[in-house]
């Protein structure tokens, strides 16, 4: 990841608290963990933790609270929870060595409910990354191959300019989900998109595609300009 930052640990600190109060005000289960995997961010993060800024440990209790509540809740499969946000907060803690056993029980059954998905669901660009973070935990799960559309435009970087957005963001989720090296053509058509999508305030998808290159890709001007 760039190595620069953009916030003090006293500003992460704050974000962190007012993320907290939002979880705290809203009742509803999937606000709660869009607001935690924010908080894992900034606590799982060393510039941001230490003197004055983010409390890791509290960040670390309040998310087991919240994944104790969930596991033992017998209608969690009702409650519409994005999986990939429970594995990649799992990896973030675990990587930090916080371990959370109730976030645990929670990737198993995703996993089960991963291994039940017909072939045409696996193959999503999405589902397969949800896969890689669910190995990466040590679940055995399978990786389905990607589906015969998004490996044809995986090989055709050109074509990243003008795919539709759907389709540009299963691919960068299969990117992601393979962790595979981009080369400096790659990074650079990805690092212009990121940027066009990011002057047009199409934050999500272009987050999505900057946070690709900066993690398996080569920093470029474009790059450096999409980050600012």
């Amino acid at each position: 990841m760039h190595d620069q930052t953009f916030l003090t640990p006293q500003q992460a600190s704050r974000t962190d608290e007012y993320l907290r109060t939002l979880a705290q005000r809203y009742d509803h289960a999937g606000v709660r963990l869009q607001a935690f995997f924010g908080r894992c961010c900034l606590a799982t993060a060393d510039c941001y933790t230490g003197p004055g800024g983010v409390d890791a440990a509290r960040v670390h209790d309040d998310l087991a609270a919240y994944a104790h509540a969930i596991a033992t809740d017998p209608n969690a499969g009702q409650l519409g929870l994005d999986p990939l946000l429970v594995a990649e907060a799992d990896c973030m803690l675990r990587a930090a060595g916080l371990q959370t056993p109730a976030l645990a029980i929670m990737t198993e059954r995703i996993a089960r409910e991963l291994a039940a998905q017909p072939s045409q669901v696996s193959s999503m660009g999405r589902v397969r990354l949800v896969a890689a973070r669910l190995r990466a935990l040590g679940h055995n799960v399978k990786m389905a191959a990607p589906s015969s559309q998004a490996a044809g435009l995986m090989k055709r970087p050109p074509s990243w300019l003008s795919a539709p957005t759907a389709e540009l963001t299963d691919m960068v989720d299969h990117l992601t989900a393979d962790c595979t090296p981009l080369d400096a053509a790659q990074s650079h058509i990805l690092s212009l998109i990121a940027l066009a999508e990011l002057r047009n305030y199409r934050v999500d998808i272009g987050c999505k595609v900057l946070r690709l290159v900066l993690q398996q890709g080569a920093i470029a001007e474009e790059t450096v300009e999409a980050l600012n």
